[in-house]
């Protein structure tokens, strides 16, 4: 498993930032799993901190405005290349994403469950994982009308 850290680095006490940055160090080869550790982290935040180092970027002329693009402000972002959320798991019945990972949920499938967390268990995710696999993810897309029956719905995110 591969831990990362997504957040503030500069507001935490330093004993933590260090033993979380030698998990990440020490895990950082690995591949299989993926474990995202949010500490301090502010979706708005991060948002602003990736503009900001692209305008700055941009102020040196190290780069074109009118060339940036969605990969270079992922660039900029607390864990650039984290991948997207697929399924956004909501507890406790709330349905708002509270300010969390708002670019990684972009195209993410959610599922809102009354239960609270600490009572969530196994039923409630399997009940959330079958709730997702019986969704067609269209990533912002529309599903084939009637017009083009022959041609299957996405199942997959476009490269």
């Amino acid at each position: 498993m591969r831990a990362r850290w997504c957040g503030r680095r500069d507001r935490i006490d330093p004993s933590l930032a260090s033993v979380l940055t030698l998990v990440e160090s020490m895990t950082s080869n690995n591949q299989t799993l993926s474990l995202t550790i949010c500490v301090d982290y502010g979706g708005r935040e991060e948002l602003v901190e990736a503009a900001r180092a692209l305008a700055a970027e941009a102020a040196s002329g190290a780069i074109l405005p009118q060339d940036i693009g969605p990969a270079d402000l992922d660039w900029n972002m607390y864990v650039p290349g984290l991948p997207d959320v697929d399924l956004l798991i909501r507890t406790s019945g709330e349905q708002w994403i509270s300010n969390f990972l708002p670019w990684h949920l972009a195209y993410a499938e959610m599922v809102f469950d009354p239960t609270p967390w600490p009572s969530f268990g196994l039923e409630q995710l399997r009940e959330a994982v079958t709730i997702y696999a019986g969704r067609q993810r269209r990533f912002g897309g529309t599903l084939p009308g009637p017009t083009r029956p022959t041609e299957p719905a996405r199942s997959a995110k476009p490269a």
